[in-house]
């Protein structure tokens, strides 16, 4: 007979033990489902999210007045573009090719043409000097071939390459450009004067 309760006792707790993990498991289930209606499924953390559409974000690239102030090459060419009222221009959401005279090809201009562009009386002549180096183009460094562009004061500008020596009016393009929002910048070597009529 004792053997009996203990085989009923031990078949007791054995139910009671399944019976505890039946309802562990469908409460933890519950549980699951309700924080799912509540939240939602919950989410691959590990995935990154981008909210470049969801912010607006654009990736900044300056215009080419900002590239000319912000390279000592041109430190002389932006006092002279700000002193020409062209600021405003390079700013502008066109298309420009701009062939940047450097420092070292203003200091090969004589000390009385220096000081005739810099005369604030001149300022017209300044900016006609300036715009003979503005193109209304972006034109891409495989694009200058032997060819003839106008520039912002209607002249021609002659674009030659000749052993990977590439010259706008005999004057020598020193790099490989520099693009900008709003267009592209070559360096060149030489001041480019008006054609005197």
């Amino acid at each position: 007979m004792k053997r009996i309760y203990a085989s009923f006792g031990r078949f007791i707790l054995v139910g009671m033990s399944l019976t505890s993990l039946v309802l562990s498991f469908s409460y933890a289930q519950g549980e699951e489902r309700l924080t799912e209606r509540r939240f939602g499924q919950p989410e691959n953390l590990t995935e990154p999210k981008d909210f470049t559409g969801l912010l607006g974000y654009e990736p900044y690239e300056p215009n080419i007045f900002s590239l000319i102030k912000d390279d000592n090459n041109y430190s002389f060419l932006y006092q002279l573009v700000q002193a020409a009222g062209l600021s405003t221009l390079l700013k502008e959401n066109k298309k420009f090719t701009v062939f940047a005279p450097t420092d070292a090809a203003f200091a090969k201009l004589p000390s009385s043409t220096i000081n005739e562009l810099i005369n604030p009386f001149n300022k017209e002549k300044l900016a006609e000097v300036l715009k003979n180096h503005i193109v209304e183009v972006k034109l891409l460094p495989d694009e200058l071939q032997n060819s003839q562009v106008k520039n912002l004061n209607g002249s021609e500008l002659n674009i030659e390459a000749l052993d990977n020596v590439i010259t706008v009016n005999n004057a020598k393009i020193i790099n490989k450009g520099t693009a900008a929002a709003n267009g592209i910048i070559y360096g060149i070597d030489t001041v480019i004067m008006p054609q005197k009529p």
